[in-house]
């Protein structure tokens, strides 16, 4: 390997202390660790891609008891398939492969529970306080939740409604300030399902990752800008 080769590598892998750690990502200490190129990164992000939409079938099962015999038998079935997709790209390691595979099924759970149709479930409320100002928080819930709109939220609603621990409704209130009557309705539900988005972000994931030290590489001149294409 020549000098040059060699002085790029390194700097390449000192990108990721460009990158900020903290809260940010899942597992900043063991990202670092890998010290993948260029290469590996780029061919990561088109196996993240690809399984996201291969796997796609996965989203029907990811909240199956993972003690169950029925999650193991799924669970094996999709990681073959995962496994078989990332034998495509060479310049990744299949420690990295399997990294991918189970942050897939982590964001996939965190936004079936915390982020599917929840703009929906705020968007109703909003609307019917709107309607009604004598309307309170509470009754607006209760509303929603006996007409059985979103089925997939029965047991966080019910559980606000019974135990009223008010955590629903102050992401409700963060969600939707600011967000007048005279907003129309679409763009409402579009503001709230942005604010949902953002305070309901969980930390970063290797996918994420390989993106912003692509990016720094290629400002630093590491790579040339047609060279991270799938960043």
């Amino acid at each position: 390997m020549s000098s040059a080769c060699y002085s790029q590598g390194m700097l390449f892998s000192c990108c990721c202390f460009w990158v900020q750690g903290g809260d940010e990502y899942t597992s900043w200490r063991r990202y670092r660790a890998f010290y993948s190129t260029p290469e590996a990164d780029r061919d990561y992000l088109q196996y993240w891609e690809t399984i996201v939409k291969e796997i796609k079938w996965l989203e029907h099962y990811v909240l199956t008891t993972e003690s169950s015999y029925e999650w193991a038998e799924i669970r094996s079935k999709a990681m073959f398939q995962a496994l078989r997709i990332a034998v495509g790209f060479p310049n990744m390691t299949m420690e990295l492969a399997a990294i991918g595979f189970h942050e897939y099924i982590w964001k996939t759970r965190i936004y079936l529970m915390f982020v599917k149709d929840l703009d929906g479930i705020f968007f109703e409320i909003w609307q019917r306080i709107n309607d009604d100002h004598q309307l309170c928080f509470r009754d607006a819930l209760d509303q929603v939740y006996r007409e059985n709109l979103f089925s997939a939220h029965d047991r966080s609603m019910k559980y606000e409604l019974n135990y009223g621990d008010s955590q629903m409704e102050r992401v409700f209130r963060k969600c939707t300030k600011g967000i007048s009557h005279s907003v129309p309705k679409y763009k409402a539900r579009e503001l709230i399902a942005h604010a949902i988005r953002w305070t309901r972000g969980s930390s970063g994931t290797y996918e994420q990752y390989a993106r912003k030290k692509l990016r720094i590489a290629e400002l630093l001149g590491l790579i040339s800008k047609d060279k991270i294409e799938a960043a």
